[in-house]
């Protein structure tokens, strides 16, 4: 009997449980950034004019949640300080304990190799969550720089992610 634990979880959740299949995908840091934005905007019921995306970046910042995936692989989601490059070299080191990992562009192979593994029944699943919103956010390319800016080490992890890709293709081959 299968059990399965989804979510938002640090990397280290499972430490204590044995025979655990781990898995993770991992979006683009541009992508992710502007989403949770544009979504956090939504839940306040607010236009882009009424909490600026730098204030938005700002709060992100000074509530220490930059870098969101990098504190995730780290172990530091919870921890208020800022970030360290011994921290992303621990995320680097984290991300090699995963069984499957993956970006959000390959969600369909992603899923696919998970409902092969274990023999699971083809279903139906949501690949977004979708919102409509009633407004209209397009960043500008200083707000685009802000988040290469406040999100290297985001950056810097998925490209790591991407070359673990290429060399598992490489393998395959």
């Amino acid at each position: 009997n299968p059990k399965f634990i989804s979510g938002h979880l640090d990397y280290n959740f499972t430490k204590n449980l044995k025979n655990v299949f781990k898995c993770t995908i991992i979006r683009n840091p541009l992508d992710r950034v502007l989403s949770h934005y544009k979504f956090h905007l939504f839940k306040l019921n607010k236009k882009p004019t009424e909490y600026s995306f730098i204030n938005y970046i700002k709060d992100e910042i000074n509530n220490y949640r930059e870098n969101l995936v990098t504190r995730h692989f780290s172990g530091m989601l919870k921890v208020k300080n800022k970030l360290k490059e011994i921290d992303k070299r621990n995320a680097f080191t984290n991300i090699k304990t995963f069984d499957q990992i993956d970006i959000f562009e390959n969600w369909d192979y992603f899923v696919s190799r998970l409902l092969s593994k274990y023999g699971l029944p083809s279903i139906l699943y949501s690949r977004y969550q979708k919102h409509s919103y009633d407004f209209i956010f397009n960043p500008t390319q200083s707000e685009i720089d802000l988040i290469r800016k406040h999100y290297k080490y985001d950056f810097e992890i998925y490209n790591e992610i991407l070359k673990i890709l290429i060399k598992k293709e490489k393998n395959l081959e």
